[in-house]
């Protein structure tokens, strides 16, 4: 879903069927290079692999990208690498 539409953010296939999400910006040698993933306001694990197989795409209303500093503050150092948030359907 993300894939060729926001600018500075990667998305490639993992082998078993998971995702790699990258969003351009400084990386870390000792942490995970993944983004903090948001679900309806809730921080949430991206499982193995980077994986949020869990999650069906047709309940997804809206992903909005946070790659500034200034917009991923909030999450401190767990948003460093940039914050994916994504609103339900079922959020309503």
């Amino acid at each position: 879903m993300l894939s060729g539409r926001v600018s500075g953010v990667d998305v490639a296939a993992l082998p078993g069927g998971g995702i790699s999400v990258r969003i351009s910006g400084p990386r870390s040698f000792f942490m995970s290079s993944e983004p903090l993933y948001v679900v309806d306001d809730v921080v949430v694990e991206s499982g193995p692999h980077g994986s949020l197989s869990w999650l069906n795409p047709e309940d997804i209303e809206s992903i909005k990208v946070l790659k500034y500093e200034s917009d991923t503050a909030m999450y401190g150092l767990r948003g460093g690498n940039g914050v994916i948030k994504i609103k339900t359907k079922a959020a309503h």
